[in-house]
C-alpha cells in the first residue's frame, strides 16, 4: 500500500518512521494577541533589566497604546503579565514619564513604563 499526502494551505506536516502530523498554521485573533503579550512581557523584562531591578522586585506597569488590539491583549493576559513580571498591577495611563520606552508589540506601538513598588 503506498499512501501519499497532500499539504493544505494553512497546514504545515511531516513525517518520519512512518508516523505522520499536521499542524494548523492558521492565526486567529486570539493566537495574535497572545503573541502581543508575550512581547509585552519581553519589553517589560528588558525594562527591568535596565533599571538593574533584582529579580525578586515588585514592579507596577503602567502603559498607553493607541492599537485596541494592544489593548485587548494586556487586557486578556494581565494575570500572565503580572505573574511573568512580578507586577503588581497593569495599568492603561495615557500621561507616561519621558522615561518610559517605545515598543513594538506585534504591528502596534506601545508605550511602557516600569516603578519598582516600595514597602
Amino acid at each position: 500500500v503506498l499512501v501519499s499526502t497532500e499539504q493544505a494551505s494553512d497546514w504545515a506536516s511531516g513525517d518520519d518512521a512512518g508516523i505522520q502530523v499536521a499542524l494548523s498554521t492558521a492565526l486567529t485573533p486570539e493566537l495574535i494577541r497572545e503573541g502581543m503579550a508575550r512581547d509585552f512581557v519581553r519589553h517589560v523584562q528588558q525594562s527591568r533589566k535596565d533599571a538593574d531591578l533584582d529579580i525578586t522586585d515588585r514592579i507596577q506597569i503602567a502603559y498607553s497604546a493607541d492599537d485596541d488590539e494592544a489593548k485587548k491583549a494586556v487586557d486578556e493576559w494581565s494575570d500572565y503579565i503580572q505573574a511573568e513580571t512580578l507586577a503588581d498591577a497593569v495599568d492603561p495611563n495615557d500621561s507616561l514619564s519621558e522615561t518610559a520606552r517605545k515598543v513594538s508589540i506585534g504591528t502596534a506601538m506601545v508605550i511602557i513604563a516600569i516603578q519598582p513598588v516600595t514597602s
